[in-house]
C-alpha cells in the first residue's frame, strides 16, 4: 500500500516539464550574440561514468557497496534544462537517473530487511537512485566574462536497494538455501543551496564553471552535490564540456519504517551545452 501512495518521480518530471514549457515565452529576440551570458534557454546533455559508493543499513550493521558487493563503474545520463527570464535569474531542472547492478559471491553473512544471506551465496544486487532537481539561481555578478551566483533547489531523491539470491548453498544444519529476496525504497525531497560560477578564460570561447549545493538535516541526514567543468565553445550556440561530477552524496539515517542509506555517485563527465 505504501508503494502505491508514494509519489512517482517520473510523473513529477513530466509535470514539471509541461509547466516549464507553458511558462516559456515564444519570443526569444533581443539576445546579444557577442555576449555568451546573454541567452534565454540552455541545455546540457552529458555522458557520466559513475561509480556508487557507501552502504545500505542492514539489520546487523552497514552493508558496503564495494567490499560486500563489488559494484563497478557504469554509464548514465546527466542533464540540465534552463530558462533565463532575466539577466540575473535562472529557472532550471537537473536530472540524473542512476541504476547499477552486480552479481557477486559474498564472503560474510548479511541480514537485510529481515532476510539472511549466507556466506558463499551468489547474490544479484541492484541499486537505483533517481534524482530530479528543480531550482532557482540568482547571479550577484553577471558580465560577458562570466557570472557568480547562488542557487537553491529541491532534490527529489528516489532510491531503492534490492538483493536476491542466484543459487543455493549449504546453510546451517546442512540444509540447502532456497531463493530469497529483500528490497526497500525511499523517496524524500531534500532542499539544498550553495554558490555557482562561470568564468571565461578566453572571451566567449574557453571557460570553467562549477557549483556546490548541500544541506545538513540534523538527525535525518545530509545531502551534497558538486561539479567542476572545462568548456570550449565551437560556435555561438554550442560548446563541448568535460569535467568531474559528485552527482550526489546522500546520507539518510534509517528507522524501522525508513531505508537507511549512505550513497555517493561520482565520476568523470563529458557532453554538450547548447544556448539560444
Amino acid at each position: 500500500m505504501q508503494d502505491k501512495l508514494r509519489p512517482r518521480p517520473r510523473r513529477m518530471v513530466l509535470l514539471f516539464a509541461l509547466l516549464f514549457v507553458g511558462l516559456v515565452p515564444v519570443n526569444c529576440g533581443g539576445v546579444d550574440k557577442s555576449d555568451p551570458e546573454d541567452y534565454k534557454f540552455k541545455f546540457n546533455a552529458q555522458w557520466w561514468i559513475a561509480r556508487p559508493g557507501g552502504n545500505l543499513h542492514g539489520d546487523t550493521g552497514p552493508i558496503d557497496f564495494q567490499k560486500d558487493f563489488n559494484f563497478g563503474d557504469y554509464s548514465t545520463f546527466y542533464g540540465l534544462l534552463e530558462w533565463k527570464p532575466r539577466r540575473k535569474h535562472h529557472i532550471y531542472c537537473y536530472i540524473a537517473p542512476n541504476q547499477s547492478s552486480t552479481n557477486h559471491v559474498i564472503s560474510r553473512q548479511i541480514e537485510y530487511q529481515g532476510t539472511t544471506f549466507f556466506v558463499n551465496e551468489k547474490l544479484h544486487t541492484q541499486l537505483r537512485s533517481f534524482i530530479f532537481s528543480p531550482g532557482y539561481e540568482y547571479d550577484f555578478i553577471s558580465r560577458p566574462r562570466g557570472h557568480l551566483g547562488i542557487q537553491f533547489m529541491v532534490n527529489l531523491f528516489d532510491s531503492k536497494g534490492s538483493i536476491e539470491t542466484q543459487g543455493g548453498v549449504i546453510g546451517p544444519g546442512g540444509t540447502v538455501t532456497t531463493a530469497r529476496s529483500a528490497s526497500k525504497s525511499l523517496f524524500v525531497p531534500l532542499p539544498t543551496g550553495g554558490p555557482t560560477f562561470r568564468y571565461y578564460l578566453m572571451p566567449s570561447r574557453l571557460y570553467v564553471d562549477g557549483a556546490v549545493s548541500g544541506m545538513y538535516f540534523f538527525g535525518y541526514g545530509d545531502f551534497i552535490s558538486t561539479s567542476g567543468f572545462l568548456g570550449y565553445s565551437v560556435g555561438h550556440h554550442l560548446s563541448l564540456r568535460g569535467g568531474y561530477l559528485l552527482g550526489s552524496r546522500a546520507e539518510i539515517h534509517g528507522t524501522s519504517n525508513r531505508l537507511g542509506i549512505r550513497l555517493t555517485q561520482k565520476g568523470p563527465v563529458i557532453g554538450l551545452e547548447g544556448t539560444w
